[in-house]
């Protein structure tokens, strides 16, 4: 018998993927007539219509649930720098994944370069931020916030990252789940991942904005869609091991000042106790395993297994 209602969260996301895998499926039938911002817009509603299900069925405020609140304007400032000087933690992970799998964001680069840049912030980067977090910032991270913070964070970041369905962005969106939930605890608001989302997919979005003034001669057809789609995995492995040793010399120098910021954030929203709390935290859940394997704080269940599993299988799948 299951004594951890955390069953009805990984029963709630085996369905979102159930979801996501047959919204991908679609999109994938009617690419030929469907242009980028619907496919955008219909993976996203796609993902909480099992949410919004789960939210009637158990009765619960959205509102009670999550935390929504406005923190000190100058944490905005500090997430921010934050999450700038993670980018090349990002980047790093992303080229290791790039050793093993293509890329699996190549073709949506190259459409971004030729597509309006409202447009493309408003779908790429704004949209996300704000659906992508409410489910799993959201709704996932809170669920799971009885059975421990640094649990919640784990899993909910492990979720974000087999929502993708892909290896290569499975790599570093679990990196940046991590991140993302560190700001939502540090803060104790979802306005923080959000920020941080917006950061980040905003940043891919000014890059391609930038690549495309540098390439305004470049046409980009068929062939060169196809060449793109084997994404930067196709380079010389030489290549990609000394982009992987700059970025691991960079990552380790911005990984200090990324620690400051976030200490600052915690000193800036009055949460100085925050890291003895997470180190607490880590005491009990070490101490509860060893006298009761069954404790309430559980959350590796059947459904969690049954989750991962079919993640992992459908990416397999998907490598073939």
């Amino acid at each position: 018998m299951l004594r951890s209602q955390s069953w009805k969260t990984n029963l709630l996301f085996f369905c979102c993927l159930l979801s996501e895998v047959f919204g991908s499926l679609l999109i994938a039938e009617l690419s030929n007539g469907m242009t980028l911002y619907p496919a955008l817009v219909m993976s996203q509603l796609l993902i909480h219509v099992p949410i919004i299900f789960y939210l009637v069925v158990t009765r619960t405020n959205p509102f009670k649930l999550i935390s929504f609140k406005f923190f000190n304007p100058l944490a905005i400032i500090t997430v921010v720098l934050m999450t700038y000087c993670l980018l090349p933690v990002v980047s790093l992970v992303n080229v290791i994944s790039l050793l093993f799998v293509k890329s699996s964001t190549a073709s949506l680069n190259i459409e971004l370069t030729t597509g309006a840049f409202g447009l493309n912030f408003l779908f790429v980067a704004v949209m996300p931020a704000v659906s992508e977090e409410l489910a799993f910032r959201g709704v996932f991270y809170h669920s799971m916030k009885d059975k421990g913070i640094v649990l919640a964070v784990f899993v909910s970041a492990l979720m974000f990252g087999m929502m993708h369905l892909n290896f290569n962005q499975f790599s570093y969106t679990f990196v940046i789940g991590i991140a993302m939930a560190l700001a939502v605890y540090a803060t104790g608001s979802i306005f923080a991942s959000m920020l941080v989302h917006l950061v980040l997919n905003g940043n891919s979005v000014i890059l391609s904005k930038v690549l495309a003034g540098l390439s305004k001669d470049v046409t980009v057809d068929a062939e060169t869609m196809e060449a793109v789609e084997a994404g930067i995995s196709g380079l010389d492995p030489q290549t990609l091991l000394g982009a992987i040793i700059l970025l691991l010399i960079v990552s380790a120098v911005l990984i200090v000042p990324a620690i400051g910021m976030y200490l600052s954030t915690l000193e800036l929203c009055g949460r100085r106790e925050a890291i003895k709390e997470l180190r607490a935290d880590c005491a009990l859940r070490k101490r509860q395993r060893k006298e009761d394997p069954t404790a309430k704080r559980r959350v590796f269940d059947i459904f969690l297994i049954l989750d991962i599993a079919f993640a992992m299988g459908y990416m397999i799948y998907r490598l073939f």
